[in-house]
């Protein structure tokens, strides 16, 4: 028998190697800044094309290759970061495995100029598709610039699945804030499309914070400084009460190198509960500093995962140095980063702008954009009925239907499809007197029905009729109406979910709000109607907030707006409602197309017949 064991092609190895290290453009950009911050660069410029598909480019001023090290920084597993076994344990750069730049070569085409400080003439190499074309001489500037033009070109099959431009930037986007965020002394730009969205000059971390994510952070954050012999941390803390209901900042840098760690984010939560409420979502910017002989970050490809050698002692100490600094926030006044001595100029050479960064999304017409029916609600629909339907079995006159009309009228509540709960009778022709329904610990509406009891969910209740009343003023079919601001609100937000509202501008203003954005500061000038304009704030930040994390689910545009519009403009638990209110709430609920699964795919309504009421008193 042959043998049937090969060792595989170079180019073949490094592509497979290019699907653990590169995702998507992202990966590119994260590789290429560890990169230039390894190289002791001051000033990091990226442009960036179509979202990083046709070209990512990285300009630094670093200490620059040799001609021998820019052919060789392209071999596999070629580094100048370790020598020794013992190096393995002693790492504190960003990258050191020599993988990065021979996987981007193999699934793209790659130009690198690069000049040592020393020197007068640059080198120049230039590889496609993992095969060396030339290496020459050239003139250049200090540093290395690095261009990675057609990512995938040579695997369509991986090309295909990267999301539209937009999507793809953001991840780049967040890429470079990590960055940015964990070297604020490190001057840095950003540019799309040749329109400049960061431009960052060097800076303190607080001031930084302010710079990428919105100067309203200058009121929001305290600092966190404590040290011991296992465990520096430092950084700082988003104040309880401007928690969020979504996931927001919550970065954790290791040694500088931004990771992602379930087990410290849990011991912040356990510093936050006795402060925040418990369904709101702290944010924080921690920086730790441990000797890389307790820790191995070599166990996944992107190094955003790490293992600790005493993770119980780091858990307790920095959940209680977190408990500290909370206990004393309310008296620490807002930081004045205007003051700080060590903040510079914007990034070297460059321009400022006045431009509002332009995006290019196709434009919205709800005439023309049709939502389908979702097949989640019809699934979660058929699940419902298949689940409640002994419950619905032959009960006197009422037999249960698979529809919801009938259904309906069987709990006795008005729809457009059926009658009012006075018409309808139970084995007589006599009309029943409605019951007003009741409120149980301002979250479950209780209703009297013919079989028994009916209870409400009211936050999910809300959530659905919003959703519905979303997507057909979204279809064009209903309007939200809509109230003016006595004054308009600003808000001002960093220059990455500029881009997210730039995307879904026109669909917002469907569903109730008005909205004019420029130079990173969105004027809200009007909102739904039933929205208290103490909210208008809290809620646009978490609408941008759902919809970035739902854009996962592959969920069109106006699916994501509709989801978060629904989730954070809802009625919520421990809202006192009046009778009416509730009376119109239940009607609301039913007339809706899936009365009894949220959303998110929680139960609406539960039904307890009269025979389960007089178990529990016998």
């Amino acid at each position: 028998m042959a043998d049937l064991i090969q060792r595989l092609p170079d180019i073949i190895a490094n592509q497979i190697a290019a699907g653990e290290v590169v995702q998507r453009p992202a990966s590119v950009v994260k590789e290429l800044l560890e990169n230039s911050i390894d190289a002791g660069c001051t000033s990091i410029a990226l442009l960036v094309e179509e979202g990083g598909r046709t070209l990512i480019q990285i300009v630094d001023n670093g200490c620059g290759m040799s001609e021998v090290d820019a052919r060789m920084c392209f071999e596999r597993h070629a580094t100048s970061k370790i020598q020794t076994t013992e190096d393995l344990f002693s790492i504190r750069t960003m990258g050191f495995r020599g993988e990065a730049l021979a996987s981007i070569a193999a699934i793209s085409q790659i130009e690198i100029k690069s000049k040592l400080t020393d020197k007068t003439i640059g080198t120049q190499v230039n590889i496609d598709g993992g095969i060396f074309l030339k290496q020459e001489p050239t003139v250049c500037s200090n540093g290395t610039v690095i261009s990675v033009k057609n990512l995938f070109y040579n695997i369509p099959a991986r090309r295909k699945f990267l999301k539209n431009d937009a999507v793809e930037f953001r991840y780049i986007a967040e890429e470079f804030e990590r960055i940015a965020l964990a070297h604020p002394k490190v001057a840095m730009m950003l540019i799309h499309n040749d329109k400049e969205i960061y431009n960052l000059g060097t800076a303190n971390l607080g001031f930084r914070i302010a710079a990428v994510l919105g100067n309203t952070y200058k009121e929001k954050i305290v600092p966190i400084e404590e040290e011991t012999d296992l465990l520096g941390i430092s950084g700082f803390l988003i104040k309880p009460e401007y928690s969020k209901k979504t996931r927001g900042e919550q970065y954790i840098f290791l040694n500088k190198r931004f990771i992602k760690s379930p087990y410290l984010h849990n011991a912040v939560l356990n510093a936050y509960n006795d402060i925040a409420q418990s369904d709101n979502h702290p944010g924080y910017f921690l920086f730790l500093d441990i000797d890389p002989q307790h820790i191995d970050i070599n166990i996944h490809p992107t190094k955003t995962e790490v293992k600790f050698e005493n993770d119980k002692l780091i858990y307790a100490f920095l959940s209680a140095a977190i408990k500290k600094v909370l206990a004393g926030f309310v008296t620490a006044p807002a930081l004045d980063f205007n003051n700080q001595a060590d903040i510079a100029m914007p990034f070297p050479n460059s321009t400022p702008s006045d431009y509002t960064p332009s995006y290019n999304t196709s434009s919205y017409s709800p005439s023309s954009h049709q939502i389908k029916k979702s097949s989640i609600d019809q699934v979660q629909q058929q699940q419902w009925l298949e689940r409640v339907a002994p419950e619905f079995e032959q009960e006197g006159a009422f037999a249960f239907t698979q529809t919801i009309e009938e259904v309906n009228k069987e709990v006795g509540f008005a729809t457009t499809a059926t009658q009012s709960f006075a018409s309808t009778t139970e084995n007589t022709a006599t009309n029943k007197e409605i019951s007003e329904p009741y409120q149980i610990h301002n979250t479950f509406l209780l209703q009297q029905i013919f079989s028994g009891i009916l209870l409400v969910h009211q936050q999910y209740a809300s959530e659905r009729i919003l959703y519905e009343d979303a997507k057909k003023a979204l279809l064009g079919t209903a309007i939200i109406p809509n109230q003016a601001l006595l004054f308009p609100i600003e808000i001002s937000i960093s220059p990455a979910d500029s881009l997210v509202i730039q995307e879904i501008l026109q669909p917002i203003q469907t569903i109730g709000f008005l909205l004019q954005l420029k130079n990173n500061v969105l004027e809200v000038s009007a909102c739904p109607s039933f929205l208290s304009e103490s909210f208008v704030i809290s809620t646009i930040v978490d609408i941008i907030e759902n919809y970035k994390q739902h854009e996962s689910v592959g969920d069109s545009v106006q699916e994501r707006l509709a989801l978060s519009y629904a989730k954070n403009c809802s009625l919520k638990i421990g809202k006192k409602l009046s009778v009416p209110e509730m009376s119109q709430l239940i009607d609301k609920l039913f007339a809706c197309e899936v009365p009894y699964i949220s959303p998110l795919g929680k139960t609406i309504v539960s039904k307890i017949k009269l025979a389960e009421l007089e178990q529990k008193f016998l």
